[in-house]
Formats: structure tokens, sequence, C-alpha cells
């Protein structure tokens, strides 16, 4: 789960990165993140879309252990009362926040001066590919489990 999760993140942030390097490369100098990136919650969804199967079934894992079975119910059922939330919000403020951080660390000292904004971004994105995506995805997967956990255990 969390390998195929990797996998479909890395190509979400390589088709990323070949967005924001096209726009480096059409555009007059870029002063702001606004520039290469959707919004926050904009790029939150994208990822988070991204691996939403993946999340689910680990939220169904969590519920399985608590001896609910697992069907398409279930997971609908999971995925309206909420279990996915803290998995999201994890996505939000460990990967895509941080990256976002750093690109626009990378804009400003750039200074507008796109070839020099460019080699910072493909070192930012190269990071984030080989460390922190595999660094922060366990977590990620753990939210979701503890996620289907608490949606399934009875009040009392």
């Amino acid at each position: 789960m969390i390998v195929t999760a990797a996998r479909k993140l890395k190509r979400v942030l390589a088709d990323e990165q070949n967005l924001v390097l096209d726009t480096l490369r059409r555009r007059e100098p870029v002063q702001a993140i606004d520039a290469i990136l959707p919004s926050l919650d904009e790029h939150v969804t994208r990822y988070a879309d991204a691996i939403v199967d993946e999340l689910a079934a680990s939220a169904a894992a969590g519920a399985t252990e608590l001896g609910a079975n697992d069907t398409p119910t279930l997971r609908r059922t999971l995925a309206k009362a909420g279990a996915l939330d803290a998995a999201r919000s994890v996505v939000r403020t460990d990967l895509v926040a941080p990256l976002r951080d750093r690109l626009e660390r990378s804009v400003i000292e750039g200074g507008g001066d796109n070839d020099d904004i460019t080699r910072r971004v493909r070192s930012v994105y190269r990071e984030w590919k080989t460390q922190h995506i595999d660094d922060q995805l366990d977590d990620v997967f753990r939210f979701a489990f503890g996620g289907g956990i608490a949606v399934t255990v009875e009040p009392g």
C-alpha cells in the first residue's frame, strides 16, 4: 500500500515539477509562488486525491481490526465519517506545506532570475522525491489506519 502510494505521489510530484519548470521557461520573471503553484488547498487535494484509494484501504484495515468486514459499504461509511481527515491533514502539514515553503524560498532567493529559480526548484523536487515522500508516508498511513479504528469504535 505504502509503496504504491509513494509511486503515485512521486508521479504527481514529477508532473507538477514539469509544469513549474515549463512556467519558469515561458514567463516573465517569477516573483511569487502563486505564479507557479495552485492554492494550498488545491495543492493538498491534488496529493491526497492521488492516494485516496490506498488511504481508504488503510482506514478499512483499521476498522477490520475491530471486527468490521472490509466492504465497499464500509469504505463509504469511513469516508463519510471523516476517517481520512487526519491523514489528509498530515499530507497538508508534513508534505505539501513544507514543499511550498521550500519552493517559496527558492522563488524569493532567486530574485526574479528564472534560471536561478529553476536550479533551486529542481533541487527541492529532487529532495522531495528521494527523501520526504518516503519519510512522511508512514505517518500518513498510520493516521488513516487510526481514523478507521476511531470511526469504528462504538461510543461508551
